[in-house]
C-alpha cells in the first residue's frame, strides 16, 4: 500500500473516531434536563407514596432518583447500591425514588426498593426529565449539589463520593 493510501486511511479512521466520539457527548447531552446545579430545587410534590413515606429533616442531604418500570436497566444496578446508602448513610441522607409510572405497574417491582418511593408526575414535569435513571442530591437548604446519571463515568454516585458530599454540605445542629 502506497503512503498517500495509508495516510489517506488514517485520516479517515481518525476523523470516524473523532466524530463517533461527538456523537456520543451529543446523544448524552440532549437526553440530559436543563441543569439546576447551584439553583434551588423545583417542587416535588408526592401524589402516592408506595412503600413508605419519606420524613422531612432539615439537616440532612436529599438524593433524588428519578427512575422508571420502561427503563430498567439503571435500576437494577441503582436500586441495591441505593438500599446500601439508604442504611448506611440514614441519619444524614433521605434518597427518595419519584416516577411517573402509574402506581400498578410499581407496587411489586424487583429489585425491592427498600428506601421511600413515589408516584409524582408533577415532579417529573417540574425536574423536565427526559430519561430514566436521574439524579439529584440537595443540601439541607434545598439547593442542587449534584445532577447527573449516577452510573455514567465522571457522574457515578459511590459511597466515597457520598461522604465527601456529606462531610462537606452535612448540617450537624
Amino acid at each position: 500500500m502506497n503512503l498517500s493510501i495509508k495516510i489517506w486511511l488514517s485520516l479517515t479512521c481518525l476523523l470516524f473516531t473523532t466524530w463517533c466520539s461527538a456523537q456520543e457527548e451529543t446523544s448524552i447531552s440532549s437526553l440530559r434536563p436543563p441543569t439546576l446545579l447551584g439553583a434551588l430545587a423545583p417542587e416535588y410534590p408526592v401524589e402516592k407514596w408506595i412503600n413508605k413515606a419519606s420524613e422531612k429533616n432539615d439537616k440532612k442531604l436529599t438524593l433524588l432518583y428519578f427512575w422508571s418500570t420502561s427503563n430498567p436497566l439503571p435500576a437494577y444496578v441503582d436500586i441495591p447500591r441505593f438500599n446500601k446508602f439508604a442504611k448506611e448513610f440514614k441519619d444524614r441522607l433521605n434518597i427518595i425514588g419519584l416516577t411517573a409510572d402509574p402506581v400498578e405497574y410499581i407496587t411489586n417491582i424487583e429489585p425491592a426498593i427498600e428506601f421511600p418511593y413515589a408516584y409524582a408526575p408533577q415532579a417529573v414535569k417540574n425536574f423536565k426529565i427526559k430519561v430514566y435513571g436521574y439524579c439529584y442530591i440537595l443540601n439541607a437548604r434545598g439547593k442542587v449539589i449534584y445532577e447527573g446519571f449516577p452510573l455514567l463515568e465522571g457522574e457515578i454516585i459511590s459511597e466515597k463520593f457520598l461522604k465527601k458530599l456529606i462531610r462537606k454540605h452535612y448540617k450537624k445542629k
